[in-house]
């Protein structure tokens, strides 16, 4: 009995002992997605680890840059979760996971990830050859390259898209060129369409700016638009060329590196001009031919630039129009004359209070071989005038003003207007009035020219003592009036 007992002693003993051995085993554990070194879109990262352990797990604890973030018990088949809100987040950061086994013993791994910014937006990379619609869900638009909108495409721009170019001087949208295209860009005023830089720090002529060629459809339009840093040096944030057109309203051009619009490249125009500003631009807010000055409407504010003028490129005035006034004065560029003439017989209007600047060696000449009328009516408190670009005018700066032959030029008419600082080049004066020409001549000033103040020739002409009566003619170099 007394055996029995001991035995039983030292067998409860032994059980106790066992009971009594510590767990010193780690778990293991493994981080599984991520991987090391992945690069992540920024949101929601999903984390999961494996863990085990000999006897019984407790926890995972999960850590971004030695950050507890928080902690998982509850693993189905030895998966632990966590999900990490990296929304704001960027660049490196480490993933630390800790696991613990009931004794709690621990295990930790650690990787490294990157976050990237989600994209967000559309990619344009290639040329357009059916037609397109972009929509302001899409914003931003990038356009990575130059894209030609041809093969008889329209492009049409939804109010509110935000459109932005990757830098390059080829980098835009270039509308029509051997076959047709067509671009309809109308927002609202409360949904303005944006075309911009991408740069972090835009500069003026980051990207090349639109262009029409000579097959963009006549429909094309903008209007409520923002161009902003478009155009590069010899050409304009909006650049219709060969022949091309396109309506634009309501738009507004900034920070170009040339012109905010350029016309230069082959008689290209700009129509229904209305309610535009353009401010910022390198050169010149906008250049026209003399023939398209006639659709360049009203209420446009162009000042703020270079040179704040609008420059006319020459040629004839062949259809009848009128040149509004606006916010800054037209120039004639040097060695140009600006022809009024044409089969059509046109009529060039001046609306009062205009100034039309002339550069070095520079003329208008209304009707000299084929029929055209001038008719600059201004009044006292809104005189149309032609004088020199020079900052400090000098007499004979530009040329003159010529009414010349042909039945059409008994009916122009100069009243209220002030001609100024001609008679440069040829040494004949300010206004010249030939073949037979009898326009009227009324309140105007002519004076400071390099010869006389007006020049007549030809069998019939004005009567110089009216001229003189009816005008304030002085300061003229070889005097008031020539007679043949």
């Amino acid at each position: 009995m007394q055996r029995w007992i001991a035995l039983t002693a030292v067998a409860g003993l032994l059980m106790i002992a066992a009971c009594d051995t510590a767990d010193t085993t780690a778990p293991t554990v493994v981080i599984t997605m991520p991987s090391d070194g992945d690069t992540l879109a920024q949101g929601n990262i999903a984390i999961t680890v494996h863990a085990t352990d000999n006897k019984a797990m407790s926890r995972v604890e999960f850590y971004v840059d030695n950050a507890m973030k928080g902690a998982d018990s509850a693993a189905d088949a030895d998966t632990f979760r966590y999900t990490w809100d990296a929304t704001s987040e960027s660049l490196g950061h480490t993933i630390k996971a800790k696991a613990y086994d009931a004794a709690e013993n621990m295990a930790e791994q650690t990787i490294t990830v990157y976050v990237r910014k989600a994209f967000v937006g559309t990619i344009h990379d290639h040329d357009i050859a059916a037609d397109e619609t972009w929509y302001p869900s899409g914003n931003p638009h990038y356009v990575t390259q130059g894209i030609a909108v041809a093969n008889g495409a329209k492009l049409t721009i939804m109010p509110g898209c935000l459109v932005k170019f990757y830098t390059g001087t080829d980098v835009g949208l270039l509308i029509g060129n051997t076959t047709t295209g067509e671009l309809i860009a109308v927002g609202k005023p409360d949904s303005l369409i944006t075309f911009t830089s991408n740069a972090a720090s835009p500069q003026p002529g980051d990207w090349y700016g639109i262009r029409f060629a000579n097959a963009d459809r006549p429909t094309s339009h903008l209007s409520y638009c923002v161009f902003d840093y478009g155009g590069y040096a010899d050409g304009g944030a909006i650049s219709p060329t060969w022949y091309s057109a396109v309506s634009v309203d309501h738009c507004t051009i900034r920070n170009s590196a040339g012109n905010g619009i350029s016309t230069e490249d082959h008689d290209g125009w700009v129509k229904d001009f209305t309610g535009n500003t353009i401010t910022s631009c390198a050169k010149y807010p906008m250049d026209a031919y003399a023939n398209n000055v006639r659709h360049i409407g009203t209420g446009n504010v162009l000042t703020g630039n270079g040179f704040d003028y609008i420059a006319i490129h020459g040629r004839e005035v062949e259809s009848t129009g009128t040149w509004l006034k606006q916010s800054v004065p037209y120039l004639v560029h040097d060695s140009t004359d600006v022809g009024l003439g044409g089969d059509a017989s046109p009529v060039l209007t001046i609306e009062e209070g205009t100034t039309i600047k002339f550069g070095i060696g520079s003329s208008m000449t209304v009707g000299y071989t084929v029929n055209a009328t001038l008719l600059a009516e201004g009044d006292s408190l809104n005189p149309i005038t032609f004088t020199s670009a020079s900052s400090t005018p000098q007499a004979g700066d530009w040329r003159f003003l010529w009414l010349a032959m042909g039945p059409l030029a008994a009916q122009s008419k100069l009243t209220w207007c002030n001609i100024l600082y001609a008679g440069g080049v040829s040494n004949e004066g300010n206004l010249l009035i030939t073949g037979e020409a009898l326009p009227v001549v009324q309140h105007c000033e002519i004076a400071y020219s390099a010869a006389y103040g007006i020049w007549l020739d030809g069998a019939v002409y004005p009567d110089p003592a009216t001229l003189r009566a009816e005008n304030n003619i002085h300061d003229n170099a070889s005097g008031d009036i020539r007679t043949p």
